[in-house]
């Protein structure tokens, strides 16, 4: 795991000791410490997808795009997920088909059909349109 998270940092050419700090310092934030120890094939699939997100972190990126990053995950690691994603400082894009999600992690939700914007409007809106989400063949998160 150490590797995992330390890869970015060390080809980016940072210090032994900023590498160290930021490890430390995605570990905690990601509450990995307790299974850092852990091989890989041994870890379940919130805390893998938490090492990927703390190994992302660690490169301090300006902007963070994730594809369908709750997919997969039980209803625990899903709602830390949502926790950490919201606490970031980092802008986030997330790509995905989970109203539900999109709504508590966004701020702005762009609607596409075969590639095209269809709709571009705040997420609170959007995902409570019915009549816009019915035409893409989507469900509006009921109030």
């Amino acid at each position: 795991m150490w590797e995992e998270i330390s890869f970015g940092p060390r080809n980016l050419g940072w210090s032994k000791q900023k590498i160290h700090e930021t490890v430390e310092k995605w570990l905690a934030y990601f509450e990995l410490g307790t299974v850092s120890h852990r091989p890989p094939h041994h870890l379940s699939g919130g805390e893998k997808r938490r090492v990927a997100l703390a190994a992302a972190m660690a490169m301090e990126p300006q902007l963070l795009i994730l594809d369908e990053p709750a997919n997969d995950l039980d209803h625990r690691n899903r709602r830390r997920l949502i926790t950490y994603l919201k606490a970031l400082q980092t802008a986030i894009m997330v790509a995905s088909h989970d109203l539900y999600f999109i709504s508590e992690v966004t701020e702005r939700c762009v609607l596409m059909d075969n590639g095209k914007i269809v709709a571009d409007r705040p997420t609170k809106e959007l995902v409570h349109d019915e009549d816009t989400l019915k035409n893409y063949e989507m469900e509006a998160i009921k109030m």
